[in-house]
């Protein structure tokens, strides 16, 4: 599990920044199941609270602000790969592929 802060980006435009969020591993079957991506490359996501402006998409790019990818040497990135589910109480539930490099 990972806490950090991450930066949601929609096609190359920022509509987030500062958003607190829990990152796990999923469950190896449920990963695969996921753009048949490799299991240690896919992870949940959960966004503590998000404002009634914005939400999460499938496609959005996330960028960790405060961990590094140790094959690249910068900021990790993940892309929202399953559909994000938002709740009455402001959070929200997805599933993000960490990739490499620009999209």
């Amino acid at each position: 599990m990972i806490e950090t802060q991450v930066t949601i980006t929609r096609k190359g435009a920022t509509i987030a920044k500062d958003v607190d969020v829990q990152i796990d591993t999923k469950n190896e079957m449920m990963a695969a199941y996921y753009n048949k991506a490799h299991p240690y490359d896919v992870f949940n996501l959960y966004v503590k609270y998000a404002p009634p402006t914005w939400t999460l998409l499938r496609q959005d790019e996330i960028t960790d602000q405060k961990n590094i990818d140790e094959l690249t040497g910068n900021l990790t990135q993940y892309r929202a790969v399953g559909r994000p589910q938002k709740f009455d109480d402001g959070h929200i539930e997805g599933v993000v592929n960490q990739f490499t490099g620009p999209s």
